[in-house]
Parts: structure tokens; C-alpha cells; sequence
């Protein structure tokens, strides 16, 4: 989880005892804050920022980073933007890395427009530091017409080699659900 965030204040961490540094930035592109924290357990980071433009656009978003001194880590960013007329998109990204190798992360999108449509999209990736591994990948639209449509998608892998893959999706107005397992030999099973 080392990234130009960290590097960008890595002067004022000082690790084994608590410290805490901020700033604030004014500048034609909004405002910025930033914060350094880091003790005996590790080191974190967030960089928080605000803008509005004359047309009306405006928006925010911050970024955070732990680093743990057993060498695990998080890291997320979240983003917002209006345009005062009604439309406006939101964005959350989580990502983790565990000391003993496991990964992941998580996003989600979502928007709304000024004729009542919108969108929310998902999606995120388990990695197991032993194997194993999980994703899913969801969207879903409403119309203006107030129409819902959308699917999801799913895998996972065991350790072992056990396998699930399942989708669901609208058809004709109804949700269907289609699922496929394995055992770890690769021989079909019954989902359960």
C-alpha cells in the first residue's frame, strides 16, 4: 500500500511515537486538506479535497492510506460531483492488502440524472493469502420511465479447488438465476 500519498508526506512520519500533522491549501481548484498520523502500529494518510466551478459543477472527494507495520494495509477514495441541475455521480473505492498476503477491493458507482434515471454498479475481488478467490460484478439501471434492469455475476474458488459460478439477470421482467459447481476434481455437483 506504499503510494505518492505516503510519499508526499513521508518528512513528517515519524514512527514509535503519535504524531499528527495537517494543512490546508486554497487554491483556484478548491481546497485541500491533508493529515498525517503514525504511532508504534503503523502509518495513515488523507488527503481530503472540495471544488465548485462558475457553471455550477461541484464536487469532493478524499483519499485515506493505513499502512500497518506487520505490513498489511487499506486504502480507499471516494469521489462526488453535482452539476446543480439535477445530475449527479458518486464513486467509493476500498482496497485491503492482509500481512499474510491476502488482497481485495470493492468499488461502487452510482449516479442519478435530472429525468428521474439512475445507475449503481458494483464490484469486487477477494484473493485468499492460501487460495482461494471471490468476485462479483452487479449493475443495476433504472429508466426515466421508472423501468428496473440489471444483472449480477458471481465466482468463487475454494482452496481446495471447489468451484460456484452463478448469474442473474432480467428476462421478460423476471429475475432468473443460472449457478454451476464443481468439486475440486472438476466434476459437476449440485449447487448448494
Amino acid at each position: 500500500m506504499r503510494n505518492h500519498y505516503l510519499k508526499r508526506y513521508a518528512a513528517a512520519l515519524v514512527i514509535g511515537a503519535l504524531v499528527a500533522t495537517g494543512v490546508d491549501i486554497t487554491s483556484a481548484g478548491g481546497v485541500v486538506r491533508g493529515k498525517v498520523v503514525a504511532g508504534d502500529h503503523g502509518r495513515a494518510a488523507t488527503k481530503h479535497r472540495a471544488f465548485s466551478t462558475e457553471s455550477g459543477v461541484s464536487g469532493a472527494s478524499s483519499r485515506r492510506v493505513y499502512q500497518g507495520e506487520d505490513g498489511g494495509g487499506r486504502w480507499s477514495r471516494q469521489k462526488t460531483v453535482t452539476d446543480g441541475e439535477g445530475n449527479a455521480y458518486h464513486r467509493n473505492t476500498k482496497a485491503f492488502r492482509g500481512p499474510e498476503g491476502s488482497s481485495g477491493y470493492k468499488v461502487v458507482e452510482k449516479g442519478h440524472s435530472d429525468d428521474g434515471s439512475a445507475f449503481k454498479n458494483k464490484r469486487r475481488e477477494i484473493n485468499g493469502a492460501e487460495g482461494g478467490a471471490y468476485a462479483s460484478n452487479s449493475n443495476l439501471q433504472r429508466g426515466s420511465d421508472g423501468n428496473v434492469t440489471g444483472s449480477r455475476t458471481v465466482s468463487a474458488e475454494s482452496a481446495s479447488g471447489k468451484t460456484y459460478q452463478s448469474q442473474i439477470e432480467q428476462q421478460d421482467g423476471q429475475w432468473v438465476r443460472e449457478a454451476s459447481c464443481t468439486d475440486a476434481a472438476g466434476n459437476s455437483v449440485a449447487c448448494r
